[in-house]
């Protein structure tokens, strides 16, 4: 769930579900908060749960 966002962010409002498959350039994927480029996210579809969002991203990359 967003959080926070930058002033220049247009994508994204907080509060908006989201998911993406992390980012290797960037420390701390594991982290509680972590800070995104919103390029890089999509919002989570609702018809999904948390648990399939958090694993899906990666999935479809291997893939």
């Amino acid at each position: 769930m967003v959080k926070e966002v930058g002033e220049d962010v247009t994508l994204f409002k907080v509060g908006d579900r989201v998911w993406y498959a992390g980012d290797f350039t960037r420390q701390g994927s594991y982290a509680q908060y972590q800070v995104v480029d919103e390029r890089i996210v999509g919002k989570k579809p609702k018809s999904i749960s948390y648990a399939e969002a958090a694993a899906f991203p990666l999935t479809i990359l291997t893939t």
